[in-house]
């Protein structure tokens, strides 16, 4: 196995936020995405003050001619803290095979995104103009050329986003999230199943923001898909971004992802119901595998106890001449014992049962009855049977 390569990545320029939590289900985490997105009160109310809240997410589906392969898709989703409006961005994959790589690809373009809001360049413009004049005394035109030079405002300023002064980004992948918190520590080696082009590319854009402007970048994990707008609405946005969204055609899906389910012949919404009482009342009623794994145990002891009556009835006969039948007595009253207690057992079972659900079947037969009371003189018959086919082939030889 070929060693893991050592990450020369310094450390993330920013803030990453791992809060695990398994007692609450991570609500810390889900808490303070919320009040973020301005479904709560955060604890702190200055934490969020000119602050740029950017949610990032990916899309993924199995593809029809590879089930190991995906049709990806990433998007981004900002508003500064205290608006009501999110911008929006998505854009498919096409190139990208798997989901893992598609969360980096969002986290790329939610630091790109913060970069050029908060960028410091000026955009310079030169305009050339051509003035044709025509001098009627000389019957001659002279051409005149003028340039203008037009520095503009800088592009942060033209957007409410110039009053940047942190950023805060969610993912909800938390593969990708501690991957930023690990990379560049002492001993940190590169991760197998990321593009290091995009983490060296995530590495470098994280330092613009604060370098240009002081901009400090806080990258959090949330958990997906309880009920942060701002998690929903880039979940929502990347997979209309897909492209079998966007060209079914082109880029068509595995059945499991047409539809959620094999395409056989539909059903009706009066059979769903139907089937899901049915199953309800078989969980209700323990028709589930452990009652069927604990049925047929049960059917592995009765065939152990019937073979254990018909040794005992074999040894019944040759117990009476040695005077142990009171000791064979006793082992086949254990037998029938336990044979009732089980018969016991099944009944209770099969009367807990609905009326519906009650088999049909003759009542138990005892253990007795299961190995049959004529069991040794058929066997004994048999044996003469045999002796008496020997004789017969002794006296034609």
């Amino acid at each position: 196995m070929a060693k893991k390569k050592p990450c020369p990545l310094p450390p993330f320029a920013g803030t990453v936020v791992v809060d695990r939590d398994y007692g609450s289900n991570d609500q810390p985490a889900t808490d303070f995405a919320r009040s973020a997105c301005g479904q709560i009160q955060p604890t702190d109310p200055k934490i969020f003050e000119n602050a740029l809240i950017a949610f990032c997410d990916a899309s993924a589906v199995e593809r029809a001619s590879n089930r190991n392969a995906r049709w990806c898709s990433c998007a981004v989703v900002w508003r500064m803290y205290g608006t009501t409006i999110w911008e929006q961005e998505g854009k498919p994959l096409y190139e990208f095979r798997e989901n893992t790589n598609s969360e980096l690809k969002g986290l790329v373009d939610l630091l790109l995104k913060a970069e050029r809001l908060t960028a410091t360049t000026t955009i310079t413009t030169t305009i050339t103009t051509t003035i044709t004049t025509t001098s009627s005394s000389s019957s001659s035109s002279s051409t005149t050329t003028t340039t203008t030079t037009t520095t503009a405002a800088p592009a942060a300023a033209a957007t409410p986003a110039a009053q940047i002064k942190s950023l805060f980004g969610f993912c909800d992948s938390k593969s990708v999230v501690e991957q930023f918190r690990d990379l560049g520590q002492p001993g940190s080696k590169w991760p197998p199943n990321l593009d290091k082009a995009l983490l060296e590319r995530a590495f470098t854009l994280a330092e613009t923001p604060e370098k240009q402007r002081d901009v400090r970048v806080h990258l959090h994990w949330v958990r997906g898909h309880q009920g942060v707008e701002g998690n929903e609405l880039a979940d929502r946005v990347a997979a209309a971004h897909r492209p079998d969204v966007l060209n079914p055609l082109l880029y068509p899906t595995s059945w499991r992802h047409s539809g959620g389910a094999r395409p056989t012949t539909t059903m009706t919404e009066q059979e769903r119901i139907a089937k899901r009482e049915r199953e309800r009342e078989n969980r209700r009623h323990g028709f589930t595998s452990d009652a069927a794994n604990r049925r047929l145990s049960r059917l592995c002891r009765f065939g152990l106890l019937k073979r254990r009556m018909k040794w005992l009835k074999r040894r019944e006969k040759v117990a009476r001449v040695f005077g142990e039948e009171a000791e064979v007595g006793e082992k086949m009253r254990k037998v029938r014992d336990a044979w009732t207690l089980m018969e016991r057992d099944e009944a209770e079972e099969v009367r807990a049962l609905p009326l519906r659900l009650l088999p049909s079947v003759a009542p138990a037969p005892t253990v007795d009855e299961a190995v049959g009371e004529n069991w040794v003189a058929e066997g004994e018959e048999e044996e003469e049977e045999e002796d008496d086919d020997d004789d017969d082939d002794e006296m034609s030889w």
